[in-house]
């Protein structure tokens, strides 16, 4: 299965990371998956 989102062009990589986090997080949760978000490693940013 393949999915393809579409997202303006015109937003940041920031967003784009956003709204792919509450994407997936939306999918996991149900699942009962606990969801982190933004989780930062020194030296990836």
């Amino acid at each position: 299965m393949n999915l393809h989102l579409v997202l303006p062009s015109e937003w940041t990589s920031d967003k784009k990371g956003d709204y792919f986090e509450e994407f997936v997080a939306g999918i996991l949760r149900p699942m009962r998956f606990e969801v982190v978000r933004r989780i930062r490693f020194t030296g990836m940013e």
